[in-house]
């Protein structure tokens, strides 16, 4: 590929990456959305790749509000619970508990 000398032409070719890249995102998500609907969560072997689809989890503060005993609670909480500290000191399914899951499902696509 040659590179543009002029500013119009590197403007162009910026305006028309741009638009191929918004395309080529929004049939990946399209990708992603059927793969979710075909196997739901799990990981699966295709070809010679796999593709993993998961919860998208997320540490929540109410969540441990709601979950852990206050003297628990108050082993995380600067202002607020902090998810890093959590992680390092409750116990791996008092963790999950504070955990909500989130937006869409992850994919992974290898």
């Amino acid at each position: 590929m040659t590179e543009p000398n002029s500013d119009a032409a590197l403007r162009r070719l910026y305006l028309d990456l741009d638009a191929q890249r918004a395309d080529i995102e929004a049939t990946q998500r399209a990708i992603k959305n059927q793969l979710r609907q075909r196997f739901g969560y799990g990981k699966f072997t295709v070809d010679d790749g796999r593709i993993t689809i998961r919860p998208n989890k997320r540490f929540n503060h109410a969540q441990a509000g709601l979950v852990l005993p206050g003297r628990r609670l108050s082993l995380i909480v600067r202002p607020v619970p902090d998810a890093h500290i959590a992680k390092k000191i409750l116990e791996p399914d008092e963790y999950t508990e504070c955990q909500l899951v989130v937006g869409e499902p992850t994919v992974v696509i290898r």
